[in-house]
């Protein structure tokens, strides 16, 4: 067997886990970014969600009830990529033998 055989049939199955875990990482490093999208909008229609929600809070006060809102609709999305996910999270604790 050659070299990309043996990665696609040994390594690669071993490494799920350690990959999904790698991916929902960077997934929400990309999707809590704030420096970058503030110095690349100009509108407030461009803003990304982090950065409306970073907008709501004042000077002198805050609209807890927007941010709140804004909160939770922004933990949606990887709350769903978390629980799709989660099969490979235990599959690579049950592969690397740790125990709980």
């Amino acid at each position: 067997a050659n070299h990309i055989v043996i990665f696609l049939k040994i390594i690669l199955p071993l490494n799920k886990g350690a990959l999904a875990t790698l991916s929902i990482f960077a997934f929400m490093d990309a999707w809590n970014d704030y420096l970058w999208p503030l110095i690349v909008t100009t509108t407030q229609e461009m803003m990304t969600l982090p950065l409306g929600l970073a907008s709501l809070q004042g000077r002198w006060t805050t609209q807890w009830n927007l941010v709140s809102a804004g909160t939770i609709i922004s933990i949606l999305p990887m709350l769903a990529v978390f629980i799709i996910a989660q099969k490979w999270f235990v599959k690579g604790i049950s592969v690397t033998g740790l125990k709980g």
